[in-house]
């Protein structure tokens, strides 16, 4: 019984140790330095930066100092600038400033500013997007002083053999027309004004019948022999037109009536019908180029 006891005490022991030692554990330095590494990774580049009582980027110079801001509350973008010695604000009516923003593409905004409550404003408005390489020059007693540093907003950029990989290429914008295309269903059929419908001229049995369905034929080209049921003569059924035979309603004996025995297509002209939605139809004008597609891709 004793020895149970001691037993679990000795556990109870071990097991409050090992949790002290796992909360309260040291970290070897390896360890260390990564856990610091990355709290300050976490932190974003603005986070380094120096700010002013306004809470824009502070840029000194020994005992002077200017404060640049983008004051944009109710109104387009501004720089609104603020000057200090040793700490303490100065009047803005002594300094003269200027700032040049160097944007992509070689494009460079110049401002001058003037003197306003107590705070120098810029002469436009800062236009988006507003990532660029920013140029700072300050005059104060007879003494000149020069600022750069680079503020991207929302740039990114990619190596080349990166972007080569990926297909990725720049062009400058620029007017371009724009080509759109609309993909319809449709159907081919024959011209009407292409179509021959060929009867009998006289009623009787058909004796001979020369050409099949798909048949092409000319202009005069025999198509059938008839018997007339009147005279009992046979006469020949001619093709008024070349084309394609595209119907043929007649077998060798069979009466003939006033029904055609043949149509006859043209079909070196034809006509295609495509069905267009409402929705559709103000993107469509007359003389606009269509490129016609069959079902086997042709």
């Amino acid at each position: 019984m004793k020895r149970d006891v001691l037993i679990t005490a000795l556990i109870i022991v071990l097991a409050g140790a090992l949790a002290a030692w796992l909360f309260t554990g040291t970290d070897t330095p390896g360890q260390h330095a990564h856990d610091e590494h990355a709290h300050h990774g976490a932190h974003d580049e603005e986070e380094h930066v120096e700010k002013g009582p306004h809470g824009g980027r502070l840029l000194q110079d020994g005992d002077f100092a200017v404060e640049v801001t983008v004051f944009e509350a109710g109104i387009p973008p501004e720089f609104h600038v603020y000057a200090y010695q040793r700490g303490k604000p100065l009047p803005p009516e002594q300094i003269d400033l200027s700032i040049e923003l160097g944007r992509l593409g070689g494009v460079v905004d110049r401002f001058s500013f003037t003197a306003q409550g107590d705070y120098l404003r810029g002469s436009g408005v800062v236009v988006e997007p507003h990532s660029f390489d920013v140029t700072v020059s300050a005059g104060f007693e007879g003494q000149r002083y020069r600022w750069s540093y680079a503020s991207y907003e929302g740039r990114t950029q990619i190596p080349a053999a990166i972007a080569q990989e990926a297909g990725i290429e720049t062009a400058t914008a620029g007017p371009v027309t724009i080509q759109e295309s609309l993909r319809l269903t449709g159907r081919v059929r024959s011209d009407p004004d292409r179509l021959s419908r060929v009867r009998p001229r006289f009623a009787g049995v058909a004796q001979s019948v020369r050409v099949q369905l798909g048949d092409t034929v000319k202009a005069g080209d025999v198509l059938a022999k008839v018997q007339s049921n009147e005279s009992l003569q046979t006469y020949a059924v001619k093709a008024p037109i070349a084309g394609t035979i595209i119907k043929r309603n007649v077998q060798i004996g069979e009466a003939t009536s006033s029904e055609a025995m043949f149509i006859i297509a043209d079909v070196s002209h034809v006509w295609v019908e495509l069905d267009l939605f409402s929705r559709d139809v103000g993107r469509v004008r007359r003389g606009q180029p269509v490129t016609i597609e069959k079902l086997d891709g042709q």
